[in-house]
């Protein structure tokens, strides 16, 4: 039998065996319908779920630890999938190590998840959520998204490991931290365009160690700013490196207790509910802001150092000082603790008094009090400017309500109260 097939440039009949027939192309129909068919299979338009099962050898690149992702075992996570790490099979500990620095649109530790997922240090995630388990990370971890850590542990790898929430051009950052058992690398969140950067505390505490630093940047881009919100304590404990707040802060109650414990406000600071405690470690509020406490809520400084910017500090609420120091600004500048609420000086002392001995009387580091002032026996109170002249006077310290238990201990200078028709006084001090 004989096939012809019509050539289109000579209208030629050519003969075509049978034993060749298979190699006639299909019709144009058929080969684009084949072609679009496959267009569709490969496309990957949204990201794949996988779900890790971790029983067999090989780990991560065994697909038999997958399932998910368009067919049990079929392959492995890649570039834009979304990795979730739930209930621990067979009640066992499994582990995972990605090998890759991947961009996944998500990871998520979360359902009673009891084992470690490491990543790579340059991995990136749209949506990290860590809320059983523990995440173990390289130097860096990007997340571009939302960082959600809830009752969990983050550890890094590296000592300088930073966790950086980043935002988009078009969208801010936000990072949702609950009660975390240990928070070992740094949380940088870096806002993005417009929206700036927000870190929402949702309470609980936050025990930190000495990898430890929660840092919020950018947020100046933004009129309505970042902002902090935590619901629970907010600690700082032993070895942490650093704490800076440089957004409006709100928290329930707030705590320093570690010898190496630093917490730095660059804005202001509100307390709902509970009292600000500094057991030990050090405090720094920056010049202009407010410390906003409820009725009848104290900063307490039992020990530690709390300083003040160059300027005015408010405190909005009580003082009660039994130990430790207040540094007012840094030397030679005088600045202003504006006490709200009553202030009780017990023990412990203001160590760095900056006098300007050219001004007259009484430009000094000043604290004013809306209430009474109470001194204890034994409240020390150093004068570090040098050269000050004999017979020079300032006040260091006024109340508009009066000032009871007067018992200065100032080296080289004499002490006196200076008592108002109005009920104010205040407490004169002259070098000898």
């Amino acid at each position: 039998m004989l096939h012809f097939l019509l050539s289109r440039e000579f209208h030629v009949p050519v003969p075509v065996s049978e034993t060749h027939e298979i190699l006639r192309p299909p019709p144009r129909s058929a080969r684009l319908k084949t072609r679009l068919g496959c267009e569709v299979l490969e496309s990957r338009e949204v990201p794949a779920v996988f779900n890790w099962l971790g029983i067999y050898a090989g780990g991560y690149s065994n697909t038999a630890n997958w399932y998910g992702g368009g067919g049990a075992g079929s392959q492995t996570p890649k570039d834009g999938d979304d990795l979730y790490f739930g209930t621990t099979p067979q009640g066992k500990t499994i582990n995972c190590d990605v090998p890759l620095p991947y961009s996944f649109a998500g990871v998520h530790l979360v359902n009673g998840y009891s084992g470690t997922v490491t990543v790579p240090n340059g991995t990136s995630v749209g949506i990290l959520e860590v809320g059983t388990g523990t995440l173990a990370t390289g130097a860096n971890l990007v997340v571009t998204k939302i960082l959600s850590i809830v009752g969990s542990s983050i550890t890094s790898s590296s000592t300088s490991g930073i966790i950086h929430v980043t935002g988009t051009s078009s969208g801010g950052a936000q990072a949702i931290v609950g009660s975390v058992s240990n928070l070992g690398t740094t949380l940088s969140i870096e806002g993005n365009g417009v929206q700036g950067a927000k870190l929402s505390l949702t309470g609980g505490n936050i025990n930190t160690n000495s990898n430890s630093q929660i840092q919020v940047l950018n947020h100046s881009q933004s009129k309505n700013s970042s902002s902090i919100i935590f619901n629970g304590v907010f600690l700082v404990d032993n070895s942490t490196h650093d704490v800076q707040v440089n957004s409006p802060f709100t928290v329930k109650g707030l705590q320093i207790q570690g010898t190496d414990g630093v917490f730095n406000a660059y804005s202001n600071i509100t307390l709902a509910g509970d009292n600000f405690n500094l057991l030990n470690g050090k405090v720094f509020v920056d010049d202009g802001l407010h410390i906003y406490l409820d009725t009848q809520r104290v900063l307490n400084v039992a020990s530690g150092m709390l300083t003040t910017g160059n300027n005015t500090v408010t405190l909005h609420g009580i003082l009660d000082q039994k130990g430790g120091e207040l540094i007012l600004g840094a030397s030679p500048n005088v600045s202003t603790l504006h006490i709200t609420g009553k202030a009780y000086f017990t023990a412990g002392r203001i160590s760095f008094a900056d006098v300007d001995p050219n001004s007259g009387f009484g430009l000094c580091d000043q604290i004013y009090c809306d209430d009474i002032i109470s001194f204890g026996p034994y409240y020390v109170y150093k004068v570090v400017t040098e050269n000050v002249p004999v017979g020079a006077t300032f006040l260091p310290f006024s109340a508009k309500r009066g000032i009871v238990g007067f018992a200065l201990v100032v080296e080289g200078y004499t002490a006196t109260t200076i008592s108002a028709t109005d009920g104010s006084a205040s407490i004169q001090i002259t070098k000898n």
